[in-house]
């Protein structure tokens, strides 16, 4: 007989993801057959292979430009089907 006691964290297993995170993360167990790594400081990104912090100011600022720039055109495009009174 056989007596299971929880799951098997894919993070210490043996089998074919012995090391699913690269050096620079920490390997954490997402639910059942998954996993998360964590990036160690100063990593982030994709795979933890980007050094430094997000650039939020910079992704904000593109973001925030884009978002406006489409309003202004949508803003422009449609004010000319508006009827007039």
């Amino acid at each position: 007989s056989r007596l299971c006691q929880g799951q098997r964290s894919p993070c210490n297993s043996s089998g074919e993801l012995a090391w699913p995170c690269p050096e620079n993360a920490a390997c954490a167990p997402d639910g059942p057959g998954l996993i998360q790594c964590l990036c160690s400081s100063p990593f982030h990104g994709y795979k933890c292979l980007r050094e430094g912090t997000f650039p939020v100011l910079l992704f904000c600022g593109i973001l925030g430009a884009v978002t406006l720039a489409l309003a202004l055109l949508l803003w422009g495009t449609q004010r000319r089907k508006a009827k007039t009174p």
